[in-house]
């Protein structure tokens, strides 16, 4: 993976996980004090227009890397953080999908089945691209420490 990807991937992941977390308390969570009012927060519209605006950003970016590391890492069968990699990636399509489908569906049963899908596969797909990248950290500052300690050896 290029440099531009890998930082487009955890920037563009970064932001849509975190504006749909905070859209998430601001709309369900919390109370407003005004029962006419539409929103919870000064700042609920602007979460939801960042997610839905970097959503598709973050599929683009997820195709870009498409070959370059997940086709490659498939072809090789290597086995490095392969578990949390698969999570990643599958619970990605139905998070994509349901995200779409909550900005037409209206029927309200559909609509509850497709937000807790979105919800669920966005909460995995965050929790387990967080894995993916402490994994992947812990055995690359393994691998440093190895070469320095080769270094220093007589």
């Amino acid at each position: 993976m290029s440099r531009w990807e890998v930082w487009s991937l955890h920037a563009l992941t970064l932001v849509v996980s975190i504006t749909g977390a905070v859209y998430f308390w601001m709309k369900y969570l919390l109370e407003t004090g005004d029962p006419l009012s539409v929103i919870n927060h000064p700042l609920q519209p602007a979460m939801l227009n960042v997610h839905i605006l970097a959503a598709p950003c973050l599929v683009f970016v997820l195709g870009a890397i498409a070959n370059s590391h997940i086709a490659l890492k498939w072809r090789t069968r290597s086995r490095l953080n392969r578990t949390s990699g698969r999570v990643a990636l599958f619970s990605f399509p139905p998070m994509v999908l349901s995200g779409y489908l909550l900005q037409v569906v209206t029927q309200e049963t559909a609509a509850r089945v497709v937000l807790v899908l979105h919800l669920a596969t966005g909460a995995l797909f965050a929790i387990t691209y967080l894995i993916h990248q402490l994994v992947m950290f812990r055995l690359w500052s393994k691998r440093l420490r190895r070469r320095s300690v080769h270094r220093l050896a007589p």
